[in-house]
């Protein structure tokens, strides 16, 4: 009982804030806050598409940063993933499944509350630096990324994801992924996680060693 409702009132600490976060202007100033309408709006003008059977989604969320986290998302989650060719070519959906030969960029985004809180980019192939550092000017809004500084002594910040670029005014984080995958997300959905799992974990705690 009492776990769930640190959990309820954690969805809820969640909500609130990332609403609070959308209402300062966010959305107004970087594509992670925008509403789906507006992102798809855009996205689908470039020729992309998005998957829609269930086995695709699954087999494209594995192994990815986020999906360990999925049990803590609050109420009003939903994570929609998105296929979009290099060459701006028309996509349907057909073209991608059951199988997807295509060479292009697998595009993961979660709304919360319709909104964008993360933002997953896989390309089929190496990302070069250039397309890095464009996908991370589409997130400035008014502010701009500094690399992430490496602590000598033990890293106080609190991180689900951990990261490797920040923004200037601390609201957005990124983690590059190898030489093809760059993830771009929220400091409050970062941070909020990283807490989530940790008190359940130290809530499981005392039952998981009870007996020795």
């Amino acid at each position: 009982m009492k776990k769930k409702r640190f959990h309820d009132a954690a969805r809820f600490l969640f909500q609130f804030i990332l609403a609070y976060w959308i209402l300062l202007g966010l959305s107004a100033n970087a594509r992670i806050g925008e509403d789906r309408v507006i992102i798809e709006r855009r996205i689908f003008k470039s020729g992309a598409t998005y998957y829609r059977a269930y086995e695709s989604i699954i087999s494209r969320k594995k192994n990815t940063p986020y999906a360990k986290y999925e049990p803590y998302f609050p109420n009003g989650s939903e994570v929609r993933i998105y296929f979009k060719a290099l060459d701006g070519k028309p996509i349907k959906p057909t073209d991608i499944e059951p199988r997807n030969d295509l060479t292009g960029w697998d595009f993961h985004v979660l709304y919360v509350n319709g909104s964008s809180a993360l933002e997953f980019y896989k390309k089929t192939k190496g990302m070069s630096e250039y397309e890095l550092f464009n996908l991370l000017s589409l997130q400035s809004g008014k502010s701009f990324w500094k690399k992430k500084v490496q602590q000598k002594d033990e890293d106080p910040t609190v991180s689900a994801f951990g990261f490797d670029y920040e923004r200037d005014d601390g609201k957005l984080r990124a983690k590059k992924i190898g030489g093809n995958v760059v993830m771009i997300y929220s400091t409050e959905l970062d941070e909020i996680l990283a807490v989530e799992k940790d008190e359940e974990l130290k809530g499981n705690a005392p039952q998981s060693v009870h007996g020795f």
